[in-house]
């Protein structure tokens, strides 16, 4: 592979991970899912981003809050105890079907990128589309109760 594609490819894989987390962000409201809290978040891979299969599965990510996932993160203990509150929420078989595809080994190609990336585009333009349209529901509520 050129340099010039690498650099490509890296950039590719920037743009998705930042769709990725965008999608991640809407689909769980901008609050941490295992605190509840809205500040500083960020969004934590569940199966590390290591694993190419998994680094951009939409369901391999959760919104935490900064505290929450520097804690998870550096604390084993705490991982445990995230993994624990993981299953009870959202089910053993979510976490196992992660942990199986995690082990598959993937090098996406550049065309796969673009693919993953375009499908990113569209769900990204739905979601701004649906809130956008939420938020103007909202305001005019607001408006025929100020009157």
């Amino acid at each position: 592979m050129t340099k010039k594609i690498k650099n490509n490819k890296k950039i590719l894989e920037k743009e998705i991970e930042n769709l990725w987390k965008a999608l991640c962000l809407i689909r769980d409201d901008f609050e941490c899912q295992y605190c509840g809290s809205t500040l500083d978040l960020q969004v934590h891979h569940i199966i590390s981003r290591k694993n190419k299969n998994t680094k951009f599965d939409i369901e391999n990510g959760i919104t935490l809050c900064k505290k929450c996932h520097t804690k998870i993160s550096v604390n084993p203990n705490s991982r445990i105890e995230f993994l624990i509150w993981y299953i009870k929420k959202f089910g053993i078989e979510k976490l196992e079907d992660l942990e199986k595809k995690g082990r598959e080994v993937k090098q996406y190609t550049i065309s796969e990128l673009e693919d993953i990336k375009n499908n990113f585009i569209k769900q990204y333009t739905l979601a701004l589309t649906v809130l956008t349209n939420g938020l103007r529901k909202t305001m005019k509520s607001k408006k025929k109760e100020d009157l």
